[in-house]
């Protein structure tokens, strides 16, 4: 009876005044007429049945079907925003339940509770909604076992709590399980489900590769149109993250056409998708078209008065702030944040961005005592629990929830203390910064080493390049102020993990092949795996649009499929060969001791640069001293990209500009160098920079030959290298390797092609040149193929490629040399496969157009050629920056190949094969012809193995003319 009273008790308040009794066939008939309104999403016919049908089971004491009717009545008060009333009923239902548990009630009463997760959840209560899908779990496992479709619902709904709390791994465990239950039973809609919250979880993680495929093979499997939308929605999210807004774009666009078709105007998934719209415009730097959608995000949420989704204004607001700021216009900024404020929730991870905006905008604004209380309540909001006892604390980074906020948030509290510690002249306060960006690195540097995507990595790299250039600031000035040489080894570090960190990866891990005892096949496996991954999404990306959706969904689900086995292999060798997996991902930098004693050559100096918006940061590194620069650098990219174009057109301002280039980035380092050796790391746009056809002091364009012109050239040999611990970690593989001193050598015709392509007779006379005076395979015409590349790649110790270069800036993996095409292969020798070839060489000579150039990505550098061979194991490479000379540059190779011969070391021997061209023919003396070509790696002599002896038409002569001599004499003595 106690029971009975409080069900009596707790009965919402709709039970009062039901309608007239229905008999018994009448109420089982609405009954299954609300179920088929519930399945057609009409949730108000469904209600309206409902309500009709109760009255019978009251009277009948039936408590499960009451239990059930109450359990989609609180559906169809939550589709209705009636939040309050869908608990009530949800509450109910579950007592109800309870009270008569048994097999038949039992189907459902998972699902009860798991709406009363959801309910909590929509109020902010997280802690309830864990607890209900906790149970929920339980009840379904006790109920329907493992393998079935509320099990994998239960799975779900407590991943997506635990993500909820930014507890990532759990979630993407728990999410995990319940994909694996789903594809067992056939569960589709399960399926597709657990694929998009993947999907949203590895995101959070940044690694966007594999958050971008799983949202594509969920959207290949859903069948539901508001998971589709969903889906469209969060794949122009993902794509907005790494930087491709046009993709972005289109996919957010075809969720809002079908978000528009599905729901009201005002729906909340509307104006979700408006702001993330808006978003990727803003990002884009198209900031009004980013404000045209943002207004209309809110005024239709404004239009809704009391009944707006708060937490959706606030972001609006958030963003209305963030484009404020970005237009220069702070004060405006401020209001708006304000805005953002006064309508914040519970939602930590919203919450944390208002903060943080806050504190940029108060930065912005000088008043920095306020700025660092936003930032620290952005922090608080970030990592739950935590509770600063002053404004100097961090909390610890395993806590922070979201990555990209918490990166923000550190990036934006260094910067904070930093500026008010240079203003008020208090050291502590910068110290306290650098505290708070070594938070931020141990943050970024935990998340890469997790992340087993190369283009993950990287993007990381990329999303970190702030936090960097903040630590960098907040380094300098400690350096300035103390000399302490600790805060350069630090930023220099700092300054390595932002270049070319996965070409570092990798030759850490053809390093660790050699040394663990990994088995080969083992090896083999996960290259062929990395090979067809990149093969499938490449040939994906490359199509769409131009064959069919089935067959680019096809692709797209072979590469999923990769990626699986993939993992699955991975986390066997992790296991298996802990060594080799150690090895393979627990690289460390190299401090600046082995790089002063074994990168660096007698009297050389490095010179790395990192470029800080209006600014370069130089280290200068030599075997006795640090120096630390700060180099103002207005429009830096500006005037690189006009030089180089200059050099090209070989353009009367090409003088001026080059020794203005010199003045900003050179002339200031000059009194620190010692000799006449420079290693150069540069970053960015500098990359693109021939740093030896900078002039040193003015010249008119007409007064001097070139040959008498100061061209840096003249004074330093100068090596580029993608990055200090790069160079390093390929000395050591190199001293692994067996020397061939043979070359591999093509050159493929073009004669009749249908590319269009002109053909190259300066290539063959190359490879003509070099044939006659060294040994290896030569190959022309229709042998210098890919096949044969890949064939004999590993057999010769020299590559000289002289060929096409089709560069491709939208899709950097994309670019390729042009050889031939059979043996299976189709002649494009692409950058993402060259990512997954061993190649061992000691040098590779890429004597085509634009070798060096590629899409620069901010902290790897460019995506060119010479990146991926350098990634595949071969670093020492020569490479062009813009179109070469065909005419000329076979004189250049030969000298170079010449000069080697003789005893050179890799670098100066091309420096003095330009020399030659500078010095001996001004007709082809500018730097156009010769300064395209620059050399990355190491200072070693090269040992090529020459041609020796006489060729077989002269010696057989010789024995000829010796044997007609024996024989004459003979001859003449037989006849004495």
């Amino acid at each position: 009876m106690r029971l009975f009273g409080l069900l009596f008790l707790m009965a919402p308040a709709l039970l009062c005044g039901q309608a007239e009794t229905l008999a018994a066939p009448e109420a089982f008939l609405a009954l299954e007429q609300a179920d088929s309104c519930v399945q057609s999403e009409d949730y108000k016919a469904a209600r309206a049945l409902y309500l009709e049908a109760l009255p019978y089971f009251i009277t009948q004491d039936a408590h499960r079907e009451q239990s059930y009717i109450y359990l989609w009545l609180s559906e169809t008060s939550y589709y209705a925003r009636d939040l309050d009333q869908a608990m009530k009923e949800a509450l109910y239902s579950r007592l109800l339940a309870e009270s008569c548990l048994n097999p038949d009630t039992l189907p459902f009463y998972c699902t009860i509770l798991q709406n009363l997760g959801v309910f909590h959840s929509a109020r902010s209560d997280f802690d309830g909604q864990m607890r209900y899908y906790l149970q929920s779990l339980e009840a379904a496992l006790q109920y329907h076992g493992k393998n079935s479709a509320r099990a994998a619902d239960a799975y779900l709904s407590v991943g997506a709590a635990y993500g909820r709390r930014g507890r990532w791994n759990e979630c993407i465990a728990f999410t995990e399980n319940s994909l694996q239950i789903a594809r067992d039973v056939n569960y589709r809609e399960g399926i597709g489900s657990a694929l998009l919250n993947l999907s949203y979880s590895y995101a959070e993680q940044e690694d966007f590769e594999k958050a971008i495929q799983l949202q594509i093979q969920a959207l290949s499997v859903t069948t539901s149109l508001e998971e589709r939308a969903r889906g469209l929605n969060n794949l122009g999210v993902h794509y907005i993250d790494i930087g491709e807004y046009d993709e972005a774009l289109g996919n957010l666009h075809r969720a809002l056409h079908l978000r528009r078709a599905l729901y009201l105007p005002s729906d909340g998934d509307v104006f979700s998708t408006l702001l993330n719209i808006s978003r990727a415009h803003s990002e884009n730097g198209r900031l009004d078209s980013a404000s045209y959608y943002l207004e209309q995000a809110i005024q239709g949420l404004l239009q809704q008065g009391n009944d707006a989704d708060q937490s959706l204004l606030q972001i609006a607001y958030n963003y209305k702030g963030k484009l404020l700021l970005e237009g220069g216009l702070p004060e405006a900024a401020e209001q708006a944040i304000r805005q953002a404020l006064a309508v914040r929730g519970n939602w930590r991870g919203v919450n944390s961005s208002t903060f943080m905006l806050m504190g940029e905008v108060l930065l912005a604004l000088g008043r920095y005592d306020q700025a660092l209380q936003a930032a620290q309540e952005g922090l608080e909001w970030a990592a739950p629990g935590f509770e600063a006892e002053g404004s100097m604390e961090n909390p610890p980074w395993e806590r922070l929830e979201s990555i990209a906020q918490a990166r923000g948030l550190l990036k934006l509290k260094g910067d904070i203390l930093r500026e008010s510690g240079l203003a008020s002249g208090e050291p502590t306060l910068l110290k306290a910064s650098l505290a708070t960006f070594e938070q931020g690195d141990s943050l970024v540097m935990w998340l890469r080493r997790s992340f087993r995507s190369r283009l993950s990595r990287d993007q990381m790299a990329a999303n970190a390049n702030e936090l960097y250039a903040g630590a960098l600031r907040t380094l300098y000035h400690l350096y300035q102020q103390t000399g302490d040489t600790a805060y350069f080894d630090q930023a220099l570090a700092f300054s390595e993990k932002n270049k070319a960190l996965s070409v570092l990866e990798n030759l850490n891990s053809l390093y660790a092949r050699s040394f663990s005892g990994v088995p080969d096949d083992v090896v083999e496996a996960e290259r062929r795996l990395l090979e067809e991954i990149e093969f499938y999404s490449n040939l994906a990306k490359l199509n769409r649009g131009y064959e069919s959706d089935s067959l680019v969904a096809a692709w797209e689900n072979l590469a999923f499929e990769k990626r699986r086995q993939q993992d699955s292999l991975l986390s066997r060798v992790e296991v298996q060969y802990p060594h080799y997996y150690q090895m393979k991902h627990g690289f460390q930098l190299a401090g600046v001791r082995p790089l002063q004693e074994e990168l660096l050559a007698q009297g050389e100096t490095l010179l790395e640069y990192f470029w800080d918006e209006d600014a370069v940061f130089v280290f200068l590194l030599s075997g006795k001293q640090r120096q630390f620069f700060r180099l103002p650098a207005l429009r830096l990219a500006d005037k690189t990209g006009n030089l180089c174009r200059l050099a090209i057109e070989q353009g009367p301002e090409f003088y001026e500009r080059s020794f203005e280039l010199y003045q900003l980035l050179f002339q200031p380092l000059e009194p620190y160098i010692k000799g006449e050796k420079l290693a150069i790391v540069p970053d960015d746009i500098l990359a693109y920079l021939p740093f030896e056809m900078l002039l040193t002091e003015p010249v008119p364009a007409e007064s001097l030959p070139h040959a008498r012109r100061p061209y840096l050239l003249k004074k330093y040999s100068i090596r580029n290298l993608f990055s200090a611990n790069a160079a390093l970690q390929a000395q050591y593989n190199q001293a692994a390797v067996s020397v061939s001193g043979e070359l591999l050598a093509l050159a493929p015709s073009f004669d009749g092609d249908a590319s269009g392509l002109a053909n190259l007779p300066g290539a063959r006379d190359e490879l003509d040149i070099l044939e006659e005076g060294y040994q290896g395979l030569f190959l022309q015409d229709t042998t210098a193929s890919e096949a044969n590349f890949r064939k004999y790649c590993r057999r010769y110790g020299i590559y000289h490629i002289a060929t096409h270069t089709r560069i491709d800036q939208s899709l950097p993996a994309a670019t390729h040399l042009l050889l031939e095409a059979g043996g299976g292969q189709d002649g494009k020798l692409h950058v993402f496969e060259l990512y997954n070839l061993r190649l061992d060489a000691e040098l590779a000579v890429l004597s085509a157009c634009n070798t060096g150039i590629g899409k620069i990505r901010v902290g790897e550098g460019s995506a060119s050629l010479a990146h991926a061979f350098a990634y595949a194991g071969c670093s020492d490479l020569v490479m062009s920056l813009w179109p070469v000379q065909d005419r000329t540059t076979p004189v250049l190779i030969k000298r170079y190949y010449d000069n080697m011969a003789e005893g050179m070391d890799r670098c100066e021997a091309l420096r003095q094969a330009k020399l030659h061209c500078l010095e001996y023919d001004e007709l082809f003396a500018h730097p156009y012809y010769w300064s395209g070509f620059i050399y990355v790696g190491s200072r070693e002599e090269l040992f090529l193995k020459k041609r020796t002896g006489l060729t077989l038409w002269p010696l057989l002569l010789l024995l000829g003319l010796i044997a007609a001599g024996l024989t004459i004499v003979l001859i003449r003595r037989g006849n004495s």
